[in-house]
């Protein structure tokens, strides 16, 4: 039963990998199985076979609902992108309320964190510095983003990809692993690799650095508002966005709601 419970934990977990504006790292904190994860990775022969039981198991749900509904948004995504980017839109900012409540800057340090990001989010809106997805050493590479993102709380997967310009390249790998086998086999090492080094990092980070790390995430989380807000504004037209408004709205109050009940109870 304990198994069953892991593995549907795990769906959950990968929901959050799919879906824009929610981190499923922050779903298996909420879940109760995100530090016993990383224990259990980092420690993992002190207890072979309890903690390969479960990475077995949530890793089993987790890498099943990736691939399952993957296909689901990459059909939306292809048929009805400018709905699809208001939505995503609406969950990133929906997001912010319950985030900003835990943030707090008591140093000038604390405020370049925060910036941090939004000026390297501002580097690639301007000169428009996309991650190329076109060799196995790209695959590789998204491979280890794609552990960094699941793997730090607060960080979307999705939100960082759409940054890079290239989400819709890991939908479609995802979405057709045995089409694009050899790309996927790299990207696999590529996140297998970073996840040894991601994991090892963040149990140190948790530790020593929790304040500062959330500022960075939180500074993070509105230049990923900023720079998907701008990719918008350049492709469509103001009156495409103007009648799409519903849509964000949407997104944002299932977002808000969302966090409104994780903070409740955390």
């Amino acid at each position: 039963m304990k198994s069953l419970f892991l593995f549907f934990k795990g769906i959950l977990i990968g929901l959050g990998k799919v879906i824009p504006g929610v981190s499923g790292s922050f779903l298996a904190i909420l879940l109760h199985v995100y530090e016993e994860s990383i224990l259990a990775f980092n420690h993992f022969f002190e207890n072979v076979y309890q903690n390969f039981s479960f990475l077995f198991w949530l890793g089993s749900g987790i890498g099943i609902s990736i691939l399952f509904f993957s296909r689901i948004l990459l059909a939306f995504w292809n048929h009805f992108p400018i709905m699809m980017m208001m939505f995503f839109l609406g969950l990133f900012l929906g997001t912010i309320p319950a985030y900003q409540k835990n943030i707090s800057f008591s140093s000038k340090f604390h405020y370049l964190l925060f910036l941090l990001p939004f000026f390297f989010s501002l580097f690639l809106s301007i000169f428009h510095f996309s991650l190329t997805v076109d060799s196995f050493f790209s695959f590789f590479l998204l491979g280890g983003l794609d552990a960094f993102s699941m793997i730090v709380p607060g960080v979307s997967g999705t939100a960082l990809f759409f940054m890079l310009g290239c989400y819709t390249s890991l939908l479609s790998l995802l979405s057709h692993p045995f089409l694009y086998f050899s790309s996927f086999l790299f990207y696999l090492l590529g996140m297998i690799l970073g996840a040894i080094v991601v994991i090892r990092l963040m149990e140190y980070v948790l530790k020593r650095f929790s304040k500062s790390f959330s500022i960075f995430l939180f500074g993070l989380l509105w230049s990923t508002v900023f720079s998907f807000f701008y990719q918008m504004v350049i492709r469509f037209s103001f009156l495409s966005l103007i009648v799409h408004v519903p849509i964000l709205l949407l997104g944002f109050f299932l977002s808000f709601l969302l966090g409104k009940k994780s903070s409740a109870k955390t």
